[in-house]
């Protein structure tokens, strides 16, 4: 390519620089406008349809799938959140509903119960059961006087009663439905060879039977008595050699035992008629009863019982 060159030329003592172009050829000049020429065809520019934006096109998508992308775990986020609050909702309503179907049924159900509390709490006020003495027993039971005592009270009561009687017709007992239940009974038993561990089991189960049938019966056994074979007058020919004060001894304090361990209560009878290892004379005439001074002691010893029930006029 030529150079140009640079001339000065001065005026007024001012150089001025001029450059002037060296002159191109016009093949050369010709050659250089055909590479630079952009020709544009405006009818072409005008017709998008057929314009080729596919590199535009790309690009959109590109920039598409790129919000779509970052938007996607927002959005999931998003559901996932409204989905456990509708859980929870749910849960919420649903406890609520069981609670309320609970209430109302428990409400119902207080109604329908209602009657027989209130049943059940009367009966305790009015304590239909009070004053209600029952005596059960052979013939210390049958001989002795009662009419001190109002009028709630019955006996159950035989010469001849063994315990296995008193067991056999225990609903008796049940029917009179007692408050107090005073038993004294075993004599018979001895006299009939029947052995004490015998007759203790049976006043077991004679206890056992009015506790669960009568419960808020309150029970007694009383002592047998003891016996005196030396007194004046003493009835040798009713006497069973098979009684004695040894016997008698031994089967009460197997039936005191029995009472401890029942919770119930115990009545020493013997402890209070005996002097010297025998029946006081001043209680019987014939060594093996009591007479009419022995029932008024044996009264006295009962009426402490029913007195601390509040059974007695006086």
């Amino acid at each position: 390519m030529a150079k140009s060159k640079t001339t000065s030329v001065s005026s007024n003592n001012t150089k001025k620089t001029v450059k002037t172009k060296k002159r191109v050829p016009n093949k050369v000049k010709e050659a250089i406008e055909n590479t630079t020429r952009i020709r544009i065809d405006k009818d072409r520019l005008n017709d998008t349809a057929s314009l080729d934006t596919s590199f535009l096109e790309g690009r959109v998508d590109a920039q598409s799938r790129k919000r779509v992308l970052n938007s996607k775990p927002k959005n999931k986020k998003a559901i996932d959140l409204t989905i456990l609050r509708n859980v929870i909702l749910m849960v919420i309503l649903l406890t609520l509903l069981i609670l309320t179907v609970l209430a109302l049924m428990n409400h119902s159900t207080s109604k329908t119960k209602e009657p027989k509390v209130k049943k059940v709490k009367e009966e305790k006020i009015v304590k239909i059961v009070d004053d209600n003495y029952l005596f059960v027993g052979d013939s210390y039971i049958s001989n002795l006087n009662f009419d001190e005592l109002d009028y709630h009270y019955n006996k159950l009561s035989d010469d001849n009663y063994t315990t296995e009687d008193v067991l056999n017709n225990i609903n008796d007992i049940y029917r009179y439905n007692p408050s107090v239940v005073i038993i004294e009974v075993g004599r018979n038993d001895l006299e009939k060879g029947t052995e004490e561990v015998d007759i203790v089991t049976n006043m077991s189960e004679i206890i056992d039977g009015i506790k669960k049938n009568r419960l808020y019966a309150k029970i007694y056994v009383e002592s047998l008595y003891p016996i005196n074979t030396e007194v004046e007058g003493f009835d040798s020919e009713n006497y069973n050699e098979s009684i004695n004060n040894e016997r008698i001894t031994g089967l009460n304090d197997m039936l005191k035992e029995l009472a401890k361990d029942k919770k119930i209560e115990y009545i020493d009878a013997y402890k209070k008629m005996i002097v010297e290892d025998k029946l006081n004379s001043e209680y019987t005439d014939d060594g093996l009863s009591l007479n009419e001074n022995g029932y008024v002691e044996s009264w006295n010893l009962i009426r402490k019982v029913v007195d601390q029930n509040g059974g007695t006029e006086n």
